[in-house]
């Protein structure tokens, strides 16, 4: 057995894995942060801590990131801390 533990493709520097439904695309890190949170959300309601980890920040920068772009009518804030991209989809949600 070897003495090298398994470490996760995106610690090891790998590729990011393409965008799907269920993933969208990670945004570029040179971006500014609300843009990248932006990038981060869809219609489907995301875990404020997995928007923070795809737009590669800390929580606490993307919650106040969320709320800015909240408060823009670009975000909407969903029960549990969860998060999604405003737009039509968005509407009639609770």
């Amino acid at each position: 057995m070897s003495a090298r533990k398994h470490r996760p493709r995106a610690i090891r520097g790998d590729a990011t894995p393409p965008a799907s439904p269920t993933r969208p695309a990670t945004a570029n890190r040179d971006a500014p942060l609300p843009g990248r949170i932006l990038a981060a959300l869809d219609a489907t309601p995301r875990a404020a801590d997995a928007v923070a980890s795809l737009a590669g920040c800390g929580l606490d920068e993307a919650l106040a990131a969320l709320l800015e772009l909240e408060w823009s009518g670009l975000a909407v804030a969903w029960p549990r801390a969860r998060w999604a991209r405003a737009g039509r989809e968005a509407h009639g949600r609770r």
